[in-house]
C-alpha cells in the first residue's frame, strides 16, 4: 500500500495537469485524533508500554494513511492498512520501549494521510527511570 501510495505520489507531481491536480484534490478528506499527546508517566528502564489513539476519518471520502514515521526506533506504532470510510473511528496502538532511554524522552510520530495537511503529529512522553 505505501509503494503503490509513493509512486502515485511522484505520478501527480510530475505528470498531472492542473485540472487533473483539481480532480485529485477530490479525494482529500479530514482527520481527527481525541488526543495528539500521550503521558506514559513514569517507566522501568526495560518496559514497554503501550497507548491506543483513537482517530475518526471527519471527512466525505474515505482516509488512507499512508505511513505512520516515527522520530525513534523505540516507538513502534500498529494500524490498519486499510480504508477507513467517513465517520468511522479507528485505533493506532503505540509502543514505546525504554530500553537505555534514561530521563525524560518525548517522541514523535508523523502521520501521513490523503488530508490536507497530509501530516499530523502526534507526541509521546516518559520518564524513563533506572531499574
Amino acid at each position: 500500500m505505501m509503494l503503490l501510495s509513493t509512486y502515485l505520489s511522484i505520478y501527480y507531481y510530475f505528470f498531472y495537469t492542473e485540472e487533473e491536480t483539481a480532480n485529485a484534490q477530490e479525494y482529500i478528506t479530514t482527520l481527527s485524533f481525541e488526543n495528539v499527546k500521550h503521558d506514559f508517566g513514569i517507566v522501568s528502564e526495560g518496559d514497554t508500554v503501550e497507548h491506543i489513539f483513537k482517530l475518526q476519518n471527519t471527512g466525505q471520502k474515505p482516509l488512507i494513511i499512508d505511513s505512520i514515521k516515527s522520530s525513534c526506533s523505540c516507538v513502534i506504532p500498529k494500524w490498519s492498512n486499510g480504508f477507513i470510510a467517513p465517520n468511522e473511528n479507528e485505533y493506532m496502538k503505540v509502543a514505546f520501549i525504554g530500553i537505555g532511554k534514561p530521563g525524560k524522552q518525548s517522541k514523535t510520530l508523523s502521520v501521513f494521510a490523503n488530508t490536507k495537511p497530509n501530516i499530523v503529529r502526534l507526541t509521546i512522553t516518559a520518564n524513563v527511570k533506572k531499574r
